[in-house]
């Protein structure tokens, strides 16, 4: 029996760089983890998240522990403490 795979692919959506305001194209994750873009104008390096309803855009300097890609990996990649 063949399982049938869905496979969802997203389009490219415009984002406007936290730092400088100018429009830069991403394929945000189906998954819903933050992810770090580069801006297209500015060449600046920030964080976008996938929201249910939108998409929420963080510079490095305000972005909370939870959302920072790679934070979120180191904790999400400990085990148990003894």
């Amino acid at each position: 029996m063949n399982a049938l795979r869905e496979t969802v692919q997203l389009s490219a959506e415009l984002i406007i760089c936290p730092y400088c305001h100018g429009t830069t194209s991403i394929i945000p994750r189906s998954d819903y983890r933050p992810i770090y873009a580069t801006c297209d104008y500015c060449d600046k390096k920030f964080v976008i998240e996938r929201m249910a309803d939108s998409i929420r855009t963080y510079t490095l300097e305000e972005v909370p522990s939870c959302s920072d890609p790679h934070l979120r990996a180191i904790e999400m990649g400990q085990g148990d403490e003894d």
